[in-house]
């Protein structure tokens, strides 16, 4: 950042000198813009009174510096200047986030960015109604509207969005093999949809979703769909698979007294054993 003025900021970059806007303004319309996205939403805005129609609850906007410290900002801009420019109670600086930071100062910080407070505490609904406005991936059922497009918002009466200690996990889940166990209804299948469109976005390539239910692949590729994804990621249940492996590969089904599921996986298991089936098709595998 080489120079800062009043509605701009002149930053060096790796091509040359760019003049953007000052980062409190960027901050200013990203805040309005989110305001206006959720006050589309008639279960998010007052109901009657003097702000009939505007958001029930308080926002407010600031600036982050991750990689400038406060000292090197005092030093740089003279505190008159510095406050007429940055305004100080709006503005959170490196040194004021690191892990040593005590919680409820950091925390204190933040409400300083709240000019107004009025209001009761969200409800739970609410606070999952925001989410799923600002947030679409913890989406369940998903649409494909744009965060600030112009046209007709679509916004269903009930909403579905993943818990936050679902939504944590989905997003933590990190690189190699994992095993998440559950109780039936705890989310584990949409925890595994959550990870099918990472690893899409991710460009690992093609992926491979294997289910013991029939319904339950369905309901995964209606999903998948949804997203986008179908092109990157196969779902099957498991023993249709082992049908597509033989169909496409051309194997034919190994003669034995067991049940015609069971000769089905071992004929893939031989065939992949003998060079029939080639190995090595699939950069991830999820299995519910």
């Amino acid at each position: 950042m080489k120079k800062m003025r009043k509605g701009s900021v002149d930053l060096l970059t790796a091509n040359g000198l760019k003049t953007v806007a000052h980062p409190l303004d960027q901050a200013r319309e990203c805040a309005f813009s989110v305001v206006n996205l959720l006050e589309r939403d008639k279960k998010l805005v007052r109901k009657d009174g003097r702000y009939k129609g505007k958001l029930s609850m308080p926002y407010g906007y600031g600036c982050v510096f991750p990689n400038i410290t406060s000292n090197q900002m005092q030093k740089a801009l003279p505190d008159e200047v510095r406050d007429l420019m940055l305004a100080d109670h709006l503005t959170i600086y490196k040194d004021e986030m690191t892990e040593s930071i005590d919680h409820e100062d950091f925390q204190s910080k933040l409400w300083g960015m709240f000019i107004h407070q009025f209001g009761d505490s969200l409800t739970l609904p609410e606070i999952d109604r925001v989410r799923y406005h600002l947030f679409p991936d913890v989406r369940i059922e998903v649409t494909q509207d744009d965060l600030f497009e112009d046209d007709e918002y679509h916004m269903p009466d009930i909403i579905k969005v993943m818990d936050i200690e679902q939504e944590k996990l989905a997003r933590n889940l990190g690189n190699g093999h994992r095993v998440i166990h559950g109780v039936a209804g705890s989310g584990k299948t949409m925890i595994l949809g959550f990870r099918c469109e990472y690893l899409s976005q991710s460009n690992v390539g093609a992926v491979l979703v294997l289910c013991y239910n029939v319904t339950l692949a369905a309901s995964l590729r209606d999903y998948v769909a949804k997203k986008g994804i179908q092109d990157n990621v196969q779902i099957y249940h498991f023993h249709d698979w082992c049908k597509q492996q033989m169909t496409m590969y051309n194997v034919d089904m190994l003669e034995s007294d067991k049940e015609a599921y069971e000769r089905q996986v071992d004929t893939v298991i031989h065939g992949v054993e003998k060079g029939y089936i080639p190995r090595g098709q699939y950069n991830a595998i999820l299995i519910d």
